[in-house]
């Protein structure tokens, strides 16, 4: 009987599978909330109701702000050479998705 294999798990090709640590999913969460958070609250400032006196449409980008700041700093603690970060904002490759988001 002939066995084939048929994925790559080859330890001479794949030494290390690297699975992302907590930073990654953290930093994907607190974007997604944040832009959540964003859209709500431009909706409420379309709609009128920042002029109302209990309106928490004035609070949420002042949240989404420090939401960001925790997640950006989650995305900092995974970098292998943090002192390469300003590298992150200061390069610009058009097909990079990484370089559009920044």
């Amino acid at each position: 009987m002939l066995e084939i294999v048929t994925t790559r798990s080859n330890e001479l090709v794949d030494p290390l599978l690297h699975v992302w640590g907590w930073e990654i999913p953290v930093y994907l969460f607190l974007g997604g909330w944040v832009a959540g958070i964003m859209i709500l609250s431009g909706f409420f400032l379309f709609k009128g109701h920042h002029e109302r006196r209990h309106c928490i449409c004035a609070t949420l980008p002042l949240l989404a702000v420090g939401l960001l700041s925790l997640g950006m700093l989650a995305l900092f603690l995974d970098l292998e050479h943090k002192l390469h970060v300003f590298r992150l904002y200061l390069t610009f490759e058009p097909l990079s998705p990484m370089s559009w988001g920044a």
